[in-house]
């Protein structure tokens, strides 16, 4: 942080939609960003949206597709373990590609904390 980069992290809103309780355990979006100082300071930043379409439920666990509002190259899966609270989330580029970054945690707020701490490139 002393080079003047900055990755910040975002708790967002959960998803409150009329007859669908179960994605509450969800956020309405995911930001990341990050501040560079460089001559005059810049601030990048990246939203993702839910894709109700990919929502998924089994036994276990409940997970979903978010897509960036830009690229829809860019996508995230967030999964959350239904008796635990328990969250994990991967960022990627392209189909069928390794992740390029995941986070977990124990809670929606742990969780958020650590996967949106990951992050823009520059």
């Amino acid at each position: 942080m002393g080079d003047g980069n900055y990755q910040v992290s975002f708790v967002p809103k959960r998803l409150e939609i009329d007859g669908r309780p179960e994605l509450n355990h969800f956020s309405v979006n995911v930001l990341f960003a990050g501040a560079w100082r460089e001559g005059n300071q810049e601030i990048h930043y990246s939203v993702y949206l839910p894709d109700f379409l990919t929502y998924t439920e089994g036994d276990k666990n409940q997970g979903m597709e978010y897509y960036n509002a830009i690229d829809r190259n860019w996508w995230l899966w967030i999964s959350r373990n239904k008796e635990s609270g328990y969250y994990i989330g991967f960022k990627y580029r392209g189909r069928n590609t390794e992740s390029i970054g995941g986070a977990s945690g124990m809670n929606y707020e742990a969780f958020f904390r650590f996967f949106t701490g990951l992050g823009i490139k520059k």
